[in-house]
């Protein structure tokens, strides 16, 4: 017996007699819309599968039919449908149902999968679209449409597995996705990964590909770079673009990164892009699968804070300064009240410790800028290090200022005095200078 899959040619000549070839009965009544210009129905033909329209009882429908063997196929649609009733996800994917006995090719049944028929387009033709009219805010929009897409397919707990231009649909700001050979759901993560991996422009390099809920996370930031990149610079789809890509090819996912499309990303000194493009050259470097969702690796949780430790939160310079103010009014407590004279004094300082108070005027760089008589601010404890090296500080007065400011006459009073000297100096000199030429003469 033949056990080859039908190709792709033998389902198009089998939807142009669809009541002596399909099973279901509403299917033998079907009828496959021709193209104008056209012989045979039209269809989208994959890597595994050929996908026509149907009008089934006056509704669009999308048969699907297989070229290759679709490895628990029965098993993942099957719970795919199951998922769609419970996780309100029917806007994004469409109602599936697997059919054994579909279509009657070469003496045997062979199985289709029946979903609802979605407009819109696909999307590298939307973006061609997009591209040509110079629309970058159309650009923007959807590359924040599809990052909320994938983010409601991932907190659902269900990945695509094969996630590229050709398996969505663009319909105004709808996404829709198609193709689910190769889903991942918890309910069938015991059957293992399919043989299709997806599409090699989408796919990290080996090995960091991993069945499972994370599969999605590479192809889908892929996408989100891809078009974040070309909402500020449409002409990269020119550049990049070959009907099997957005604007990354494999080789690009491979080191070292030094191809055209990761030197134009840098050129566009884009901070979003530059973000987008540090994270994809992460995992292509790193070797292992991904381990989160999209949006985890977009924008990480930042770790909690750690509690702040106990005791005092200044710096250790300010917690080593002694303020005396606060030993003027303690707090009260239980026993009897402190008496209002007790004040706090400074221990009697050792004389071979004190240092000599200066016997004439600090020199002109030690003086200070104001001249209050009232010293600092109580509120302003001083820093230690900040004064000048070898200056003395003065003594502090009961009130908080300098006694050394007090008892220091005016600074204008002691210019005058100097200037007085300096005059009966030149005078004296003069007197004598007058002398001795007197006595000369």
């Amino acid at each position: 017996m033949n056990t080859t899959w039908p190709l792709a040619t033998d389902y198009r000549l089998a939807v142009q007699s669809p009541g002596r070839v399909f099973g279901p009965g509403d299917l033998r009544a079907a009828v496959f819309p021709t193209p104008p210009g056209e012989s045979v129905p039209a269809a989208s033909t994959g890597g595994s599968a050929v996908v026509f329209r149907a009008e089934v009882g006056g509704r669009p429908e999308a048969v699907r039919f297989f070229t290759r063997p679709s490895e628990s196929g029965r098993e993942r649609y099957t719970a795919l449908g199951a998922s769609l009733s419970s996780n309100g996800l029917g806007t994004i994917i469409p109602s599936a149902r697997w059919v054994d006995s579909g279509v009657h090719i070469r003496d045997l049944w062979w199985p289709l999968v029946r979903m609802d028929w979605l407009p819109g387009s696909v999307l590298d033709d939307h973006v061609d679209g997009l591209v040509e009219h110079g629309d970058t805010t159309g650009l923007a929009h959807l590359a924040q449409s599809w990052r909320d897409c994938v983010a409601r397919l991932q907190t659902a707990g269900i990945a695509h597995g094969d996630l590229q231009h050709g398996n969505v649909l663009v319909d105004g700001t709808d996404l829709r996705l198609v193709d689910f050979d190769g889903v991942w759901l918890p309910s069938i993560d015991h059957l293992g990964a399919p043989a299709e991996q997806g599409h090699d422009a989408y796919q990290p390099p080996d090995p960091g590909r991993r069945w499972g809920p994370y599969m999605d996370t590479f192809p889908a930031l892929v996408i989100h770079l891809s078009l974040t990149a070309l909402s500020r610079e449409p002409d990269l789809w020119e550049k990049y673009y070959t009907d099997r890509n957005l604007i990354f090819s494999a080789p690009d996912f491979t080191g070292p990164f030094d191809s055209g499309i990761w030197h134009d990303l840098d050129r566009l000194r884009d901070a979003e892009v530059g973000r987008l493009k540090a994270r994809l050259v992460e995992l292509c470097s790193s070797g292992r699968p991904v381990d989160c969702g999209l949006e985890a690796l977009i924008n990480p949780t930042i770790p909690p804070p750690r509690p702040a430790p106990a005791g005092p939160t200044n710096p250790w310079w300010e917690n080593a300064i002694v303020d005396p103010s606060r030993f003027d009014a303690p707090e009260p407590t239980p026993g009897p009240p402190p008496r209002a004279e007790k004040r706090y004094e400074k221990p009697p300082a050792q004389p071979t410790e004190s240092p000599a108070q200066p016997t004439e005027p600090p020199t002109w760089w030690y003086q200070q800028a104001a001249t209050s008589t009232t010293g600092p601010s109580p509120d302003r404890t001083p820093r230690p290090g900040r004064r000048h090296p070898g200056k003395v500080a003065p003594p502090e007065s009961a009130t908080g200022g300098s006694t050394d400011e007090v008892a220091r006459p005016p600074r204008y009073k002691r210019v005058l005095t100097i200037l007085l000297l300096a005059i009966m100096v030149v005078m004296v000199i003069g007197l004598g200078v007058a002398v001795w030429l007197s006595q000369l003469s």
